[in-house]
């Protein structure tokens, strides 16, 4: 087990890296090295202590990658708070969701979020400026990312001010009350269910997947890392983010993905390493007039959904890597189940998504007999081991279908071993579409669509995209005499749900096919909208 909390691997890594460049956010011209970090997230704990977070207590982040963004992660998580990283896609209805359902404490939100307001969206958690208590008894205060105040919603310098308030001695005492065994933050992850559910990671744990991340991957203080990710999912901030401080090399974020300026990133900060969804590295390759002679990236990192082996290979060729590295993961197991070495065999590590972390088992399940075995000719897999979740937040139903009675998460995904150990997921038993590396419930669209008057029933699916991995298809079977269009029910969406989320083909049909027991069978679904949309 990793003995360290979040702070004192803060301590460490000022000790031993000092005035190392940590992180740079070129959108904000914001630059740490390590020794900056570790007195930014000090400031930062004092002030959360300041305006009264405990032990125990959740803030929820909503926003894009930002210098503030990490230091209030980092910040909550070495006095025992817990963070809640929330989607900087979702619309008002989404995070409401996430707010309630996660006992959300305090909320800090990004003033704007890809040109719109994000204070507009915030509209059904105030009464007249002041917080819904009866909606939202949890929810003590809110802060915005940025100088600027609103109406119920106080400025960054307002908070920052609040550390004036408690002494180096008090956060020391508060620092001394955690240990590793504490929760690290609770992900919001999609799945079967309509709504995401909150995993809870513990310290160690994320140290522990980080730990072995940025030795798989080689990092040390030597390299210099592009990341696109979005740090509210479990790659961005526990992989990148931790890995980082870890290993002590440099960390530097997109405060969103573009290809272009990823690609003008590498070039000029002289990245040696690059990581990334499939998706992200299929756009850069793309671009018009990619000159594969002007990147020399010593090595690369892929994971978040499927990526083909014909794409790690033009990865390897177009961008002079010495190693690609590709993994298997999901929020529930601290982002990362399997990895292959950077430097491994390369027909294995093209091929597979790896073989299980060291001290981490992997396995595979049949449901009918009940057997956990890697010798299974294919089965669902499941793991345990240090970076596995303790629970989904207050929702005793679904952690007991995730995790069983010997400690065993079942991940939903379809598996099997090759002879070398190597693990290649085979597909998923889980009701879900991955775009892009966000994990979609199906029944979440579905459920909203139905909300309109014209909709007798809906059944959404996912089709292979080329862009994206999958992207959402939507069957829709109107009530008698009731008309829509496909655009309708696409702005329909898009008024309620993150963007990834709108279906990019609508059908309208009469019946969905059916087994004998009455069930919709999606894969014929799947299969009828591949043969209408070609």
């Amino acid at each position: 087990m990793i003995e360290l909390t979040i702070s004192q691997q803060i301590e460490l890594s000022a000790e031993k890296f000092r005035n190392k460049l940590a992180l740079s956010f070129p959108a904000e011209d914001v630059k740490m090295d390590f020794i900056d970090l570790k007195k930014n997230v000090d400031l930062v704990s004092r002030a959360l202590l300041g305006i009264g977070l405990k032990k125990g207590d959740h803030i929820g982040i909503w926003s894009t990658n930002s210098s503030h963004w990490v230091l209030l992660a980092l910040g909550a998580a070495q006095i025992g708070a817990v963070f809640v990283p929330v989607n900087a896609a979702y619309q008002s209805e989404e995070l409401v969701y996430i707010v309630r359902k996660m006992d959300v404490n305090y909320l800090f939100v990004m003033e704007q979020i890809g040109g719109k307001s994000c204070v507009d969206r915030l509209k059904n958690i105030f009464d007249d400026g002041q917080i819904n208590k009866e909606e939202f008894p949890a929810l003590k205060d809110m802060y915005a990312m940025s100088e600027t105040s609103h109406s119920g919603l106080k400025g960054w310098d307002i908070f920052i001010e609040a550390a004036s308030s408690v002494t180096e001695e008090q956060l020391k005492k508060a620092k001394g009350l955690v240990n590793n065994q504490d929760i690290y933050s609770m992900q919001c992850t999609s799945g079967t269910t309509a709504m995401p559910k909150g995993a809870r990671l513990y310290q160690y744990g994320v140290l522990y997947t980080a730990n072995c991340y940025a030795q798989l991957l080689r990092l040390d203080e030597t390299d210099i890392s592009c990341v696109p990710l979005p740090l509210f999912h479990c790659f961005g901030n526990v992989l990148t983010l931790l890995g980082g401080l870890i290993s002590g090399s440099t960390t530097i974020y997109m405060a969103s993905f573009s290809a272009s300026g990823m690609l003008k990133l590498l070039q000029k900060e002289k990245c040696t390493c690059m990581l990334g969804v499939p998706t992200m590295f299929n756009a850069m390759l793309a671009q018009p007039n990619f000159d594969s002679n002007k990147y020399y990236v010593k090595k690369a990192g892929m994971g978040g959904s499927y990526c083909p082996p014909t794409l790690a290979q033009a990865v390897k060729d177009n961008f002079h890597c010495t190693g690609v590295t590709v993994g298997y993961g999901l929020s529930e197991a601290a982002s990362l189940v399997t990895l292959s070495d950077v430097f491994a065999p390369e027909q294995s590590r093209l091929n597979t998504v790896g073989k299980p972390l060291p001290d981490f088992e992997v396995s595979l399940y049949d449901k009918v007999t009940g057997e956990i075995s890697q010798t299974l000719a294919e089965g669902e897999i499941v793991c345990r081991g240090l970076g596995i979740m303790q629970d989904y937040y207050n929702n005793p139903k679904e952690t007991e279908k995730a995790l069983d009675a010997d400690g065993w998460l079942h991940t939903g995904d379809l598996g099997v071993f090759d002879s070398n150990g190597y693990l290649r997921v085979a597909g998923r038993i889980k009701d879900i579409i991955v775009r892009g590396g966000e994990n979609i419930s199906p029944s979440q669209i579905e459920e909203l669509l139905l909300n309109m008057e014209e909709i007798q029933d809906v059944q959404c699916v996912g089709v292979p995209d080329r862009m994206h991995g999958e992207a959402v298809s939507a069957f829709v079977i109107l009530k008698e005499n009731c008309q829509l269009s496909e655009d309708t029910v696409k702005s329909y969406v898009a008024a309620h749900l993150a963007k990834y989320k709108v279906p990019k083909y609508v059908f309208f049909t009469s019946n969905f096919p059916m087994n004998a027991a009455g069930k919709v069978l999606k894969q014929d679904l799947s299969r009828l909208a591949v043969e209408m949309i070609q």
